[in-house]
């Protein structure tokens, strides 16, 4: 069972993500696109120690999203975008820890 309070980036759960509230719109897709917007900034000023680990992190949330993503109940257009975003973040982390 997922920790429904467990983060998603800085400022989602998992709880705002499989719940109907907020719902999926525009206002959702801005403030995750500011969200990631932060978080690529915040890679720079990290080490290499402090990338992986939020790599594992990441990779975690990720395979969670990945194995709710098949109930039917849950809004299947939400957790898409909530995953090609987390995907994006893991792309950019690893790519972050090649510079380095």
């Amino acid at each position: 069972m997922v920790d429904l309070n467990m983060k998603v980036f800085e400022n989602f759960t998992f709880k705002e993500i499989i719940g109907e509230v907020p719902p999926l719109g525009s206002e959702m897709k801005i403030k995750l696109e500011n969200e990631f917007s932060i978080l690529k900034k915040n890679l720079e000023n990290k080490n290499q120690t402090e990338l992986q680990e939020i790599l594992q992190e990441q990779i975690k949330i990720k395979l969670e999203l990945d194995r709710l993503s098949g109930a039917m109940a849950l809004s299947q257009p939400k957790m898409q975008m909530f995953t090609e975003f987390l995907t994006k973040y893991i792309d950019t982390i690893e790519s972050r820890l090649k510079q380095i």
